[in-house]
C-alpha cells in the first residue's frame, strides 16, 4: 500500500513538473519575440533543471513499474500524456520563433552593414585620387 502511495505521489510530482515546464515554454516565446536575452538565459537555465529533476523522476518511476500497474493510475497518466504532447507543441513552435527571429535580426543586420559601407563609400575619398594629387605636386 505505501508503495502505491509512492507512486501515486511520484505521478503528481511528474504532472507538477509538466505543469512548470509547460509554463516555462510558453513563456520563452515572449521573450524571443521581445529580444530580451538576459530573460530567455533565466528561463533556459530554469528549464534545464526542472528537465533534469524530471528525468530523475522518470528514473524512479521506472525502477517502481515492474510490476503491473493499477487501473486507478491510469487518468493520471492520461493527463501526463497529454501534458507531454502539449509541451512538445509549445517547444516546437518556441522554437520556431527562435528561428524566425534569428532571420529577422541577421537581415536588420546585413541591412545595417549595408547602409554602413554605402556611407563610408561617399564619406571618404577614394584613397587613389590623393595619392595621384601628391606625386603631381612632387613632380
Amino acid at each position: 500500500m505505501a508503495d502505491q502511495c509512492e507512486f501515486q505521489a511520484a505521478l503528481l510530482k511528474k504532472l507538477e513538473l509538466l505543469e512548470k515546464i509547460l509554463i516555462n515554454t510558453a513563456t520563452q516565446s515572449r521573450f524571443v519575440r521581445r529580444r530580451e536575452m538576459t530573460g530567455l538565459r533565466r528561463l533556459l537555465r530554469e528549464r534545464a533543471a526542472l528537465l533534469n529533476e524530471l528525468a530523475a523522476l522518470n528514473h524512479d518511476l521506472r525502477g517502481n513499474n515492474d510490476r503491473e500497474m493499477p487501473d486507478e493510475f491510469k487518468p493520471v497518466i492520461r493527463v501526463i500524456e497529454v501534458k507531454q504532447g502539449e509541451i512538445l507543441a509549445l517547444s516546437d513552435q518556441a522554437m520556431q520563433d527562435a528561428v524566425n527571429e534569428h532571420k529577422r535580426i541577421m537581415a536588420e543586420l546585413n541591412n545595417v552593414r549595408m547602409m554602413r559601407r554605402l556611407k563610408n563609400g561617399y564619406d571618404q575619398p577614394a584613397g587613389g585620387i590623393a595619392r595621384v594629387s601628391r606625386l603631381n605636386l612632387k613632380g
